[in-house]
């Protein structure tokens, strides 16, 4: 058995976290409370997905990495892979997280203009961080 480090994971910054959250809102009309959000982050965007009891989507969201004011991705195979996006997943990294509680961190500040945000994902010890100002 051969033990690989996993040290991938993102970190990006919004100054304006009103931004963000209008767009989450819209995947989580009239869903449960529990209901999870499955995350995709690669150099190019971070995609948001919301699935059914029978695993259908709900809905999709992709937001550009151009969207964000500071973005990086690290994936295991920086460096190693094409980036040609062939579709099979490997230079990605993947969490799932609850979305209504990460709606309710994101809107803390209420509907503030001026409250910035910045989301850390760390797969070596599976942490997600979400700092606001």
């Amino acid at each position: 058995m051969v033990d690989i480090e996993d040290n991938s994971g993102f970190t990006c910054r919004i100054e304006c976290v009103r931004d963000i959250t209008d767009v989450l809102s819209c995947l989580s009309s009239g869903t449960k409370k529990d209901v999870l959000c499955y995350i995709e982050a690669t150099n190019e965007s971070i995609m948001i997905m919301v699935t059914g009891r029978s695993k259908a989507t709900q809905g999709r969201l992709n937001l550009s990495a151009e969207l964000f004011d500071e973005y990086v991705c690290e994936t295991n195979n920086n460096g190693n892979g094409n980036g040609n996006g062939n579709g099979n997943g490997s230079d990605a990294v993947r969490l799932s997280l609850n979305l209504s509680g990460l709606l309710d961190c994101l809107q803390l500040f209420g509907s503030s203009d001026t409250a910035a945000a910045t989301m850390t994902y760390e797969s070596s010890d599976a942490s997600f961080r979400l700092s606001l100002e």
